[in-house]
């Protein structure tokens, strides 16, 4: 398995200060927003010049789409196309998008979503980039039942599961059964932790390690099914620098998980 860490943190301002601290924190690679793909368009070459600078790769970018709207799919595929080549100029493999929301139609909107969802792995794949949908809080693919009839209707080699353990946690799916269930296509893990409850201010997400979520044998079960992807870690605490949280972040997922950075 390989180790990174999402950039999301610091802000899309803040970019290079996030490069230089996630290569403080010992990890050689990073995720970052889609929308680092609009504010480089047509600049990859620039944007590897400050990864190189930093001593990073490129693993992948997250981002969102509309998905329930069909009048949105072209912009959702075209979007998506284009934040696919600028990855694979930037070197980047793995482009994840979460969305969907709902018009109270539920069967409809995952329908929709699906489709749209198999129109943009299809332009992903067209440009040699992998695409995996994240199941999202507030979006028509959350809760399990509507997780599994989601990936149901879409086609593997098209789309991917982004397995993202806290939104997962959130909505009270059991993450290791899941994971053994699903395991031919999680292309990419965001390693998420959970807050105890009650949570008053800053969200439900905790830095991985600092929570509720079983994480290590979230990493168990992956290692189990053969699993060789990216972790990707998260700064989820407002009230920590993000270049702690990488840096506890890194200590975790070496000492705890027994992984290489």
């Amino acid at each position: 398995m390989r180790v990174t860490f999402h950039a999301g943190a610091w802000g899309t301002d803040h970019l290079f200060q996030a490069l230089n601290s996630i290569a403080g924190a010992r990890l050689r690679s990073v995720e970052v927003y889609a929308d680092v793909a609009t504010a480089y368009e047509g600049k990859a070459d620039e944007f590897l010049f400050f990864l190189d600078k930093a001593g990073l790769s490129l693993a992948g970018a997250y981002g969102g789409g509309v998905f329930t709207d069909p009048q949105f799919r072209e912009f959702d595929v075209e979007a998506a196309r284009n934040a696919a080549r600028w990855l694979r100029e930037a070197g980047g493999s793995i482009l994840i998008l979460q969305g969907g929301e709902g018009t109270g139609d539920a069967k409809r909107d995952l329908q929709v979503a699906a489709s749209v969802a198999n129109a943009v792995g299809q332009a992903c794949r067209e440009e040699r980039v992998e695409f995996c949908y994240q199941p999202h809080i507030g979006t028509v693919v959350f809760r399990e039942d509507e997780v599994r009839s989601f990936f149901h209707m879409t086609h593997p080699e098209n789309v991917g599961i982004c397995l993202d353990t806290g939104h997962l946690a959130e909505a009270g799916v059991d993450v290791v059964p899941f994971i053994v269930d699903h395991a031919a296509r999680i292309k990419v893990v965001h390693l998420r932790d959970l807050r105890r409850k009650p949570v008053f201010v800053g969200g439900p997400f905790a830095n991985a390690g600092k929570g509720t979520v079983p994480l290590p044998a979230v990493v168990g079960a992956l290692r189990a099914q053969g699993y060789a992807g990216w972790l990707v870690g998260f700064a989820d605490d407002p009230r920590e620098d993000p270049a702690k949280s990488a840096k506890e972040f890194a200590a975790y997922a070496s000492g705890k998980l027994g992984l290489r950075l």
